[in-house]
């Protein structure tokens, strides 16, 4: 039977009410030694705490080779472990290299009459037992370990390097390459390494300060060794991804009618936003007044996108209103809060609490009410100096 078969088998044992168990560990590896055994243990943990009847069995390469020190019992309620011993008699030939796997299947299922308020059925939960293969000649085995990683902020990659070959390893030359979205390179970062005995694991270490724009890279490791080559690559996130508001203001207002107001929404990140739009209402306080949806547009990388929201303003008293503005996309939802100050002939869009000092449409003096008085003054002055050179001609 397949490993695929082995999951669909257990899927169908799940019901919506399952009973809860665990298994510990999850998973023993060791390096083959021909002709020995392996000795483990497996620790069945009862998270219901029910009476429940265990089955343990395995399934895959080595399942024939795997002996249990109990296959089957039964878990009393108050008995929350329950611990079984097995031994893995090693072949003296495997056929395969490699990692080769073997799974420990634990099923349980409760007794009858232990609880008739809620329906139980049979569960299932997995402990892999792998066996490392040497192969013959040079090889290694691979695993990048990738962190969060912010604009000028230090971090490092994890690089864990397992020697599956049969000799010691070494002048392992590694490096890790960081790639953006078009596959070129924004940094070469050199890994530090060691000897890796047969069978051994060793983990280094690569530091990586970012100085490149917020965004989804690639993080490819390269490893060099004995004339061969070895890969491995995990995607690498810089800082966080989304959308912001760049700009709002009111572009356009006719009281008693009509308000237009105009916003920038800004892709902070180096892949497209998708399917980004605008939510806008007024509110007279627990009141939605005028609520309005925007289109929606995919956003450029890196770039800008305008936005206009309509409101119906009929009806507004010369008060304030709060406006209330959410940024929505496929991955992030953000709300952004103003005041909406109304007068006679006018609006203003503030951020919250912000005071307006001086409302258009009330008393004070205006740019062309200063201009009308200079022009004013100056022909007062010009009529005062006529009529003084007027009076000296007279005398």
């Amino acid at each position: 039977m397949d490993k695929l078969a082995v999951w669909i088998i257990m899927a169908l044992m799940i019901p919506i009410n399952a009973v809860a168990i665990g298994v510990v560990p999850a998973s023993h590896e060791s390096q083959y030694s021909p002709g020995q055994d392996f000795l483990g243990q497996i620790t069945i943990i009862n998270n219901d705490d029910l009476d429940q009847e265990v089955t343990v069995f395995a399934v895959g390469k080595l399942a024939g080779q795997i002996s249990f020190s109990e296959s089957h019992f039964t878990m009393k309620s108050g008995e929350k472990k329950h611990a079984v011993s097995f031994t893995l008699s090693q072949p003296n030939e495997l056929g395969e290299h490699g990692r080769v796997g073997t799974d420990i299947i634990v099923k349980a299922s409760p007794l009858a009459g232990k609880d008739s308020s809620g329906v139980y059925a049979s569960t299932a939960v997995v402990s892999t037992v792998v066996i490392n293969v040497p192969f013959p000649e040079a090889y290694l085995g691979l695993r990048l370990f990738v962190p969060s990683f912010a604009q000028g902020k230090e971090s490092g990659f994890g690089v864990e390097i397992t020697n599956l070959g049969q000799d010691d390893a070494v002048a392992i030359d590694a490096v890790i390459e960081v790639k953006n979205p078009f596959g070129e390179p924004v940094a070469s970062l050199p890994v530090k390494t060691g000897t890796i005995k047969p069978g051994q694991k060793k983990l280094f270490a690569a530091n990586w300060n970012p100085d490149v724009p917020n965004g989804e890279y690639t993080a490819v490791l390269t490893v060099k060794y004995s004339g061969k080559t070895f890969s491995a690559e995990r995607p690498v996130k810089v800082g966080s991804s989304g959308i912001a508001l760049d700009s709002i203001k009111l572009e356009r207002y006719v009281p008693g009618e009509i308000a237009k107001v105009d916003i920038e929404v800004e892709n902070l990140w180096n892949r497209p936003a998708e399917n980004v739009y605008i939510k806008g209402a007024l509110h007279d306080e627990a009141k939605t007044l005028r609520p309005y949806q925007s289109e929606a547009y995919t956003i450029k990388p890196y770039s800008r996108q305008g936005y206009s929201l309509f409101f119906d303003v009929s009806g507004l008293q010369e008060r304030s209103y709060a406006l209330d503005v959410i940024v929505l996309s496929e991955e992030s939802e953000q709300r952004f809060g103003y005041d909406f100050a109304v007068s006679r002939e006018n609006a203003f869009i503030l951020q919250k609490g912000q005071q307006l000092e001086r409302p258009a449409g009330t008393a004070g003096i205006t740019v062309l009410q200063i201009v009308a008085l200079m022009l004013v003054a100056a022909v007062a002055l010009l009529l005062i100096s006529l009529w003084r050179r007027k009076s000296g001609k007279e005398k």
